[in-house]
């Protein structure tokens, strides 16, 4: 049980410095806006350069961890991360930024595959859905975390201190990562290397629906802070509370899902919830401006219990569906799909807001794409769900 605690806690450290520079635009908006002088887009498109390298890279990336071990990639992709948030946080202009950020894609792009394969290797069946939920909780630590000291550092000091923090904390990662974590059996490298079985269809099928709901779901935990603080005219501290909120209820949320897609309800059918929940928070962001400010605190809290949580169950499906020698190529296709969408979709919702001044079309949008989610995870497919375990 130590054992797992260690792996879980590692895991989700990971995990969240390896996304941590979407906190950072999101949060940290309008800091940037002011210190470089540019539009809502360009800061979209922090979000989209990680997000794009990551997809891009994450199959052939996931390919590879299957050869070098799940160990390795893990440190690989926490030493990127503390590279990436180190230049974003020295950036002496806008395009050292982007750079940062393109290198936390490649951190991106290692991340799922690593920790995925290290769960298939290294925790057995019956828990590992609550292990999944840890790990893939890692990122609402870390934007439940932003949320709440980003702001509050930048005020003390200034931003480029609170995102330094950041970077030594991942650097500080790295090292327990080096002591700690489980090496392969020697086997699975074998194994993998000599591996060309073909993915089953539920893998390729979830990748598709990491697309629709990445998209959408980008565009909701982008850009709800500045909507909070432009339209809703709350304080830059509330608009901050506002990914704080998803983030801790993201992070029960995760767990939760894990077991309960494990042990009850099985990976499709929870996909299928979390996309009907979905499209009741983005239904309460479109019509907050007309029916009370008030409705971005239930938007923010059913989105961080279900959009968040998709990626516990699409990972646990992965490690459920294929063998270990498969499950870093596994990923790689689901995370290309997700992290797809969550590259377009934060840029497209800051140019809509830049061409229309208003959030609503891209609040309805996402309704749209969460609806199409949820019609890929039919009760008819069902009986294609690995089993649930009693």
């Amino acid at each position: 049980m130590r054992t797992h605690v260690t792996l879980s806690s590692i895991m989700a450290g990971l995990m969240g410095a390896s996304t941590f520079p979407l906190v950072i635009a999101a949060v940290l908006a309008s800091s940037l806006i002011g210190q470089f002088g540019v539009a809502r887009w360009q800061i979209g498109i922090l979000a989209t350069a990680s997000s794009i390298v990551g997809a891009v890279l994450a199959p052939r990336f996931g390919a590879a961890i299957d050869h070098i071990g799940a160990k390795a990639g893990a440190l690989a992709s926490l030493a990127v991360s503390g590279l990436s948030l180190g230049m974003m946080a020295a950036a002496p202009g806008y395009e050292v930024l982007l750079a940062g950020a393109l290198v936390s894609g490649l951190a991106q792009s290692m991340s799922n595959p690593a920790t995925n394969k290290l769960i298939s290797l290294h925790v057995e069946a019956g828990i590992r859905g609550v292990v999944t939920g840890i790990k893939q909780s890692g990122v609402q630590v870390f934007t439940f975390l932003g949320g709440l000291t980003l702001p509050w550092i930048a005020g003390l000091g200034t931003w480029r201190t609170a995102v330094g923090i950041y970077a030594g904390l991942a650097v500080i990662g790295l090292g327990l990562a080096v002591w700690k974590l489980p090496s392969d059996p020697p086997e699975e490298h074998r194994e993998a290397a000599t591996s060309r079985e073909p993915l089953p269809s539920i893998i390729w099928r979830i990748s598709v629906y990491g697309f629709l709901v990445g998209l959408a779901g980008s565009a909701i935990f982008q850009w709800v802070p500045l909507f909070t603080e432009e339209v809703l005219g709350m304080s830059t501290q509330a608009a901050g509370a506002t990914s704080a909120v998803a983030g801790l209820l993201g992070i029960f949320g995760r767990i939760w899902w894990g077991r309960a897609a494990e042990h009850r309800v099985g990976v499709q059918r929870s996909l299928l919830i979390i996309s009907i929940a979905s499209v009741v928070a983005a239904g309460l962001l479109a019509v907050a401006e007309q029916a009370g400010a008030w409705l971005v605190w239930p938007a923010v809290v059913i989105a961080g219990l279900s959009v968040s949580s998709w990626n516990t169950v699409g990972m646990l499906a992965v490690i459920q569906s294929v063998p270990s020698r498969l499950a870093g190529r596994a990923s790689g296709v689901v995370m290309l799909g997700f992290l797809s969408g969550l590259g377009i979709g934060a840029p497209l919702l800051g140019y809509s807001v830049d061409t229309f001044a208003d959030y609503r079309p891209g609040w309805l949008t996402a309704m749209a794409l969460f609806v199409g989610g949820a019609t890929l995870m039919t009760p008819a497919r069902f009986r294609n769900d690995p089993k649930p375990i009693s």
